[in-house]
Parts: structure tokens; C-alpha cells; sequence
């Protein structure tokens, strides 16, 4: 059993491998919805930046005149072929405020509520951790995708509790992008 486990390991970290690019960046437009609640559409764009590996995503969100609200994750995808891409990455959630003339840097609380910091650093840090999982079908040099997001249920970079690291599903949003990918 060993040695099948070892033999499909090896062959698909070879797939991997041969499929994968150095670089990979793109970027376009999504919507997403609550899973519990079809009527509440989000608008907005994304970015992916690959590199072999790795992939860093950041997805803004149009919320209000005053808010863009933003999940900026960093994990690993997986490129086949050039044809189908596959990714899993885990972040916090911020958002971009505007207050009287002036921008400020939020992030969403363990209790889902955006709060106003002006500290990039500390919004990252108190940001609440989401998961992202995405799925991509490749067409040449546009994608179409789909997204799953999830919040922990209250892990944040500041408390580092780790029996808040799981996933809560009941606020969980799926969506869908278009993705031009320029290299």
C-alpha cells in the first residue's frame, strides 16, 4: 500500500512540476453571494500573482461609496496543463475606508463587523482569517472561475488562538471570475 501511495505521489508532484510556470499573473472581475442568501450580490475585481507554487490573491469587493472591503490570501495553487488551475489560500479580511477626504485602512472583527484602524500592519493583524478555495477552467489567456470563501470562527493573527482556526460554514459566500491572465 506504501509503495502505491509513494508511486501516485511522485507522479502527480511530477505532473505538478512539469505543468507549473515560474511566474503567473491575472486579473479581472468577480461576484460573489452568501450561501444562505442568493440576493445579496457582491461586485468587484481580483489579482492572483503565482509564482511556481505559491500564489498570493487580493480581491476587492464594492461595498459602499465610503468601503471597498478586501481578502488578501497567500497559499498554494496548482497549474494543469495550463488548462485547469486549482488553488487554496488563507487570509485576512480588510477593507479600504473613506472618511471625510481621507482613506483609512478596517478589518473585519471576530464578530464579522468592519473596524477602522489606520495601521496597515495592525489590520492585517486583526484582520479575521478566511479561507479561499478556487477553481479555475483556463481558455488561452482567460480563465473561468469558481470561489468558495469561509471565515475561521475567530482566528486572527493578534489572539493566535488556535481552537478558532476552523472553519465557520454558515457564512460562508461562493462566487464566480473572469481572469485575464497576462503571463
Amino acid at each position: 500500500m506504501k509503495k502505491i501511495v509513494v508511486i501516485v505521489m511522485v507522479l502527480w508532484f511530477t505532473t505538478v512540476a512539469i505543468s507549473a510556470k515560474f511566474i503567473s499573473f491575472g486579473l479581472g472581475a468577480q461576484t460573489l453571494f452568501h450561501t444562505n442568501s442568493v440576493e445579496e450580490l457582491e461586485f468587484g475585481g481580483e489579482v492572483r500573482l503565482g509564482i511556481l507554487f505559491a500564489e498570493g490573491v487580493v480581491s476587492l469587493l464594492y461595498e459602499s461609496d465610503n468601503r471597498l472591503t478586501s481578502l488578501v490570501t497567500v497559499g498554494a495553487s496548482m497549474n494543469l496543463f495550463d488548462l485547469l488551475h486549482i488553488g487554496l489560500g488563507l487570509g485576512p479580511a480588510l477593507s479600504i475606508e473613506k472618511s471625510g477626504g481621507d482613506f483609512c485602512w478596517g478589518f473585519m472583527d471576530t464578530s464579522k463587523t468592519y473596524q477602522k484602524t489606520c495601521d496597515l500592519n495592525s489590520g492585517i493583524r486583526q484582520g479575521l482569517v478566511h479561507y479561499r478555495m478556487h477553481g479555475d477552467i483556463k481558455l488561452g489567456r482567460i480563465s473561468l472561475g469558481m470561489t468558495y470563501l469561509v471565515p475561521s470562527k475567530g482566528y486572527t493573527l493578534h489572539n493566535n488562538d488556535v481552537s478558532k482556526l476552523g472553519p465557520d460554514w454558515e457564512v460562508s459566500r461562493v462566487g464566480a471570475s473572469v481572469l485575464f491572465w497576462l503571463f
